[in-house]
């Protein structure tokens, strides 16, 4: 189960109790993220207030995006984004950028989610960048393939004396 859906899911069956218990973690979620998001944008100059709010901005998630992913080149994007198809744009390269660069697999979320201020959704992709990017969790690693014989890698056999 990816973290996007457990995040979604609600523990109570009750719904009275579960709309408390939604908010209070909703509420918990978004002040340990948000912190989360500044700590590693504060040399940016950067600084988010309301993480389910901001993000739709248009910069706030490529920049942090590439201070993430150690200053890698995030595609083209619009620096300075005024209008929303300008900001929806923007967040589109960032979700190709998560995909198809990072090999991030990001499950019920897209641009159109941030653009609506989803807060579950965009909580549940700050965890799994903090996954990714703080406990290396998803990360890709490739395989170590020893030599095949006959490679130049092979190590050689030593001489024998005469």
């Amino acid at each position: 189960v990816s973290p996007l859906r457990k995040m979604a899911e609600v523990e109570s069956s009750d719904p009275r109790e579960r709309t408390t218990s939604d908010k209070e973690w909703v509420k918990v979620q978004k002040k340990t993220f948000t912190n989360w998001v500044n700590d590693r944008l504060k040399d940016t100059g950067m600084k988010v207030e309301d993480l389910t709010m901001q993000l739709d901005d248009g910069i706030t998630l490529p920049k942090l995006l590439e201070v993430l992913a150690h200053n890698k080149k995030m595609p083209k994007y619009n620096k300075k984004p005024r209008m929303q198809v300008q900001k929806q744009e923007n967040l589109s390269v960032v979700f190709k950028f998560m995909k198809v660069d990072e090999k991030i697999e990001l499950v019920n979320i897209g641009p159109g989610d941030i653009m609506e201020h989803n807060p579950k959704l965009i909580l549940g992709l700050i965890w799994t960048l903090i996954l990714r990017y703080q406990l290396g969790i998803g990360a890709i690693v490739e395989p170590e393939v020893p030599p095949e014989k006959g490679d130049k890698k092979e190590t050689p056999k030593p001489k024998k004396k005469q």
